[in-house]
């Protein structure tokens, strides 16, 4: 009930301005009850990222089961593009300078933990040794998505969501040829 109270109110005002009084009103919890699972209003919203972390998880679901990395790849794109545009104010917040990084680390960590383990597998099924470059390329090719995907977003969406997917896989699948090459 708290985190739908919260996202209802984040979609009216700014995360910072919301108070725990309104938050324990508008989910009809009380503030004795709230104040027992949370230090203050920031030990709340530190969960609910931590969350909203977890519910891209489970709605990029089907995208594990994917073997190779450009299909992998270009699920996730489309996994991250709608969450985005189906969590625009906590993303907003969540990508903001004031608040820990913890949740955009963690789909961070999520997605490139995907991609090292289908670049690895791809490079041992081709006889080559895969070795930490990989790791460089899921980490930082992760991140870069993501903050690809805030500046799409939060600047005014200036490409199709398709051709933002495709020229994300696309780059993707270069590095990787790049390090099959390299291999």
């Amino acid at each position: 009930m708290l985190l739908d109270a919260f996202e209802e109110l984040a979609s009216e005002k700014n995360m910072e301005d919301i108070s725990v009084s309104e938050l324990c009103e508008r989910s009809t919890v009380r503030r004795n009850t709230f104040y027992r699972h949370f230090n203050d209003k920031y030990a709340f919203i530190t969960f609910y990222l931590q969350t909203l972390a977890e519910r891209f998880k489970v709605e990029a679901g089907s995208g594990y089961d994917l073997e190779e990395l450009s299909d992998y790849a270009s699920h996730m794109h489309k996994a991250l593009i709608r969450f985005f545009e189906s969590h625009q104010e906590s993303m907003k917040y969540a990508m903001g300078r004031t608040v820990p990084v913890s949740t955009v680390d963690m789909i961070v960590t999520h997605i490139s933990e995907g991609i090292i383990s289908r670049a690895e597998r791809g490079l041992n099924r081709d006889g080559h040794t895969p070795g930490k470059p990989v790791e460089l390329l899921g980490y930082f090719y992760s991140a870069g998505m993501l903050h690809t995907l805030r500046w799409w977003y939060f600047e005014g969406k200036p490409v199709a969501p398709e051709l933002l997917e495709q020229y994300c896989t696309d780059f993707l699948m270069r590095c990787y040829a790049g390090f099959e090459e390299q291999a």
